[in-house]
Parts: structure tokens; sequence; C-alpha cells
């Protein structure tokens, strides 16, 4: 087996490294394959190819690195792609040089070894989005850019994190740089892990803040973001391949955008919608499609899975131009949650300090962050306490934002961080890989640097298309509820996307799967031991015959056990 899209590897520590008691490096080779590089101290595994231009690996006389993704270093107002950046950012680590880190402004993870010092460094982007894991068991220290990669070494050695658990159930990942497992770490934003013979560090690279204009005015803070974005698409385009640009292109605003200056630089890109017929996402975005003069492709997804549906869209446009490259994909992903503030309220946006409890009380209210107690055995009831406790936590470490910008960069370094995992840790199950320019780290900090009341609601980007648009364009797109309002009349009666997603049929295959398996679980004695089995059959049931659609139960039960099967210790009480 190899990890032609993935790296894993091994760091030993103390002044004589030796083989480790656990059999990790026999373990991976099983695994992985023949490492990248070896010595005493380090091995590498797998990443010998990505779906970028020119090897992710660089190897001297003195150092070997490794890096996943478009670091997209900045020289000179230059963009550097990542085969001539590598040598750059290898001579820089080397002479101790992180701080050329901070002019990268892509969404890249990596490593750095020394080979004469027996030093290693591992980075990620700064907002964290290609995630790295670590662990450090005795006096080895793992890490791998795929969680699933490195929890299956490191689970047998490590209790089980029941805040993560509980997180998971709340908001789909777990908060700060939890993962199911105490050993196993996720790397936040920015962090660079130093590790040498006598220990291991983490530290910071780059360090957040804003300082918000209060007296800037929306036309100018629409323009200054829209100069901002435009830079950060022209760089992309060029380190990208000098071919025809793919392009996701929904009915929303976000991959719209995109879109627009994939053409006014001078591309007619290949499109790909993705959802269901007769959608208004599907119907703006054949109208999105026409106005710019796209080659358009849709697939109408009526699949449960929207990622799954992805995938098969982009394989079928790919098939379709077998003359293109299209490995690589522009993607929208962060648009809105950044210039459409669309998890934000004027309750979580305070101008004044406000309490970390109380704006998360306000965030979990807003976006229904809640744990279905009564599912839960009396003891383990705690368990929904744990949200509230994690965005705290979380809040306190961002408090050296301003108060008005707390619970967007809580949004960002979770929420948005984590928004991304299953497509980087499972980039070998595809053909492609993402252009993210949304979250290119100026434009992050250009839009800390607004004031908030130009972004909540849509109404900094509403403006945007307004300034910003081709004078003729005219093409309705999707409004969130509540949010602003598209200014042009839609002809179209297509229903609202997210409202229906799945066809009926479809939705109650889901819920009929959903319970299925719950109830087998209980058969076969695989009920995560913190549940209510009561209440499990109920729900079971309820969702089985379509009364109530109470998968928000058996989500619970479904991913304690899952933590059950990771962490041996979480459920024995």
């Amino acid at each position: 087996m190899s990890l032609p899209f993935q790296f894993i590897g091994i760091y030993r520590l103390g002044a004589f490294p030796v083989a480790d008691d656990s059999n990790f490096e026999d373990r991976l080779r099983e695994i992985a394959g023949a490492p990248l590089y070896s010595d005493e101290r380090f091995l590498l595994f797998g990443a010998h190819e990505d779906r970028w231009p020119g090897s992710p690996f660089h190897i001297d006389s003195r150092t070997v690195t490794l890096i996943l993704g478009e670091p997209l270093l900045i020289e000179e107002k230059t963009p550097i792609p990542r085969a001539d950046a590598l040598p750059i950012l290898a001579q820089a680590l080397g002479e101790d040089k992180v701080s050329l880190l901070t002019r990268t402004h892509g969404s890249y993870c990596g490593i750095h070894y020394h080979c004469k010092r027996g030093t290693l460094r591992l980075f990620t982007d700064k907002i964290g989005l290609h995630g790295l894991f670590i662990a450090e068991i005795g006096n080895v220290l793992m890490f791998a850019s795929s969680p699933e990669l490195l929890m299956q070494l490191v689970e047998p050695y490590s209790e089980g994190d029941e805040a993560a658990a509980a997180e998971t159930i709340a908001f789909g990942y777990p908060l700060g740089d939890r993962t199911l497992l105490k050993a196993c770490k996720r790397l936040l934003e920015a962090e660079v892990v130093q590790c040498n013979p006598s220990g291991i560090s983490r530290e910071r690279y780059y360090h957040w803040t804003a300082s918000i204009d209060q007296a800037l005015s929306l036309e100018e803070a629409t323009d200054r973001i829209h100069a901002v974005f435009t830079q950060a698409v022209s760089d992309r385009l060029k380190v990208a391949p000098k071919t025809v640009p793919f392009a996701f292109l929904s009915g929303g605003m976000d991959s719209r955008l995109i879109v627009d200056a994939l053409c006014a630089s001078g591309h007619r890109p290949v499109t790909l919608n993705v959802a269901p017929s007769e959608t208004q996402d599907a119907l703006f975005g054949q109208s999105a499609a026409s106005f710019f003069g796209t080659r358009h492709h849709i697939f109408p997804a009526t699949s449960i899975s929207l990622a799954n549906a992805i995938d098969e869209g982009v394989r079928r446009a790919c098939e379709a131009h077998k003359d293109l490259e299209g490995h690589l994909w522009w993607s929208g992903d962060g648009g809105s949650v950044g210039l459409g503030h669309v998890y934000l309220t004027d309750a979580s946006c305070p101008k004044s300090e406000t309490a970390a409890h109380t704006l998360a009380q306000v965030l979990i209210r807003a976006n229904n962050w809640r744990i279905s107690t009564r599912a839960l055995k009396k003891n383990w009831r705690h368990l929904g306490e744990q949200p509230q406790r994690g965005i705290v936590e979380e809040l306190e470490r961002l408090s050296h934002f301003p108060p008005e910008k707390r619970a967007y960069a809580f949004l960002l370094f979770n929420d948005q961080r984590r928004h991304s995992d299953r497509h980087f840790s499972t980039l070998d199950a595809r053909d492609h890989d993402l252009i993210l320019p949304f979250f290119d780290d100026r434009l992050i900090q250009a839009v800390l640097d607004t004031p908030t009341e130009h972004l909540l609601r849509h109404k900094l980007y509403n403006k945007l298309f307004e300034r910003h648009l081709p004078p003729t364009h005219a093409v309705p797109w999707q409004a969130y509820p509540g949010h602003e309002a598209c200014p042009y009349p839609q002809d179209s009666m297509g229903r609202y996307q997210w409202d229906s997603w799945v066809d009926k049929s479809s939705l109650r295959q889901a819920q009929r799967d959903s319970a299925r398996e719950a109830v087998l679980s209980l058969i076969y004695g695989k009920t995560a031991p913190q549940m209510n089995k009561f209440s499990l059959v109920i729900a079971s049931l309820l969702t089985y015959v379509g009364l109530r659609d109470m998968r928000y139960v058996l989500k619970t039960g479904a991913v304690l056990s899952q933590a059950r099967t990771r962490c041996a210790t979480l459920g024995k009480a």
C-alpha cells in the first residue's frame, strides 16, 4: 500500500534515539510501504505527489521538506509556484527563519527536518485549514496529514476525550485542537511544532488580531475587500496550471464572485453545479453560467450526501474534458461565512465587552448547538454542558480580538478550520483538490478590520455585487433567509435549496437507514454505554416509520459508538 496524497511519520525523542517498543515503524511500513526518507531519528512515509504542479517533496544535503497544498509564497509582490517555493522555504527553515511562513497565503501543511541537527518542524497555514495531526506516545512523536491514519496507530495507547465526543455531537467536530483521542491533537491556526531531541514545543509563527476602522464607510469597505479578493484570485491564477480553470458555480454568491473574477482575467472556465433539479441553486446557477458564457455542467444530485454528489459531478465534468487538466477546482467555500456573516447576528457581535459565557449562550441559541440529554443515561447527562464550556474556552483563547469580532474568530478557527477536513484527509479517494481564495489570509484580515455592522446579513456582500459585477449583470441569486434579499426579480419559482436538498424518497431512505443502524447496534451490543436504550429504541421506531425525524438522537448514539471504538476509557463510568 502507498499514500501518494497523504503523509505520516515518526520522530524519536531523546539524546540517543532507539526503536520504539510499540513497533510503530513496522506498522507504518505495513500501511505505507517504504519510507520517503529515514534515519535513526526520523521516518517519513507517503506524499510523493499531489494535485498541484510539481513534487511536494524536496531534499538536499541538509534538509527534508514536504508541503501538501499550495503555500502561495509571495516574494516582492510576485507569487512563487510551489515547486520554486519549496527550496526557498527549505533554506529559510533550515536557517531558523520561520517568519518566512508569514509571507504564505495559501492552504497547506508541511514538515521540515534538519538531518544534521536532528530537529523537526511541523506547520500549517495561517487558518489551519489543511489539517495536520500529532500524537506523543512515550519517546515517539507521530504526525500525519490524515487523522484516520494517526488514530489507527494511537488508539490502543490513548484515553478517549470526553469533551471532544460531546462537541462532535453538538457541532459536528471537536473544538480547538481536540480529537476523539486525548493523545492526538490537531494543529491550530498558524501553528508550528518545534521538535528537538530534548522535547517538543508548540508556537505560532503568525498572530491574528483586528484593527477595526469604525469610520470606514460601507462603500469604502466594499471596494477594499473586492480589491483584496481580486488579488487573491490573481495570485492563485499565476501558480495554478496554465490551462482552462475548472470552477463550481452554484446559485449563490460565492462561486459567482470567483467566476466573475476568472472571466475578468480573460478565462472562460468549465463550471459545475451540484444541486437537486428545480431548486433555486440549480436554476440560478444555470442562468449565471449563461451570463458568463462558461462551459457549464449540471449534476442533478438527489443523494443525501452533498460531498459524494460533488465528487461524482467533478468526475463527470472531467470525463467530458479529457483534454484539460481538471485536478484543481475553484471553490467558494468560506465566502458567505466571511463576507456574509451568515451564522452571526447583532447579538453575537456586541461592540462592548461581554462575558464569554453570555456570548456562548447567544451562539448556542442562534445555531441550536445542543445535545439531547434525555437520550443519555443520568450519569452521562453532564455531556450536555460541554458545548457551552467548549465555546467559552475558545472565546477566552480568542479574547485578544475586539468584542464584535470574537464570535467570527470562533467560527473561523473552528467551524471553518474544520470545514474541509473530510476533503483534505481523503485526497486519495478523489481526483481533485480545491483552490480556496476566500480563505486567503489577506482577505480574512480585511474582513477582521471591517466594521461588523457592514458585514452582517450580507449587507456588504450585496453592495459588492452592486458596485463590482458587470453593469449588465442582473442574474438573481439564492439569498439566505433573514438576510438582505437579492435585488433582482426572480422569475423562477424554484424551491430553496437547503429546505429540501433531497427528494422525499431519498430522505425517507436516509431516515430508515439511520434507524436500522441504531437498532442493529442495540441487537449486537454495540450501543454506546452512555445512551439510554429506551430512548434510542423509541427514536429509532418513530424515525423508521416516519412519524418523527429523530436522527439527532440517533446521531448522538452513532458518535458515541464511534468514540467508544476509538476510546477504550470513554464510557466506563
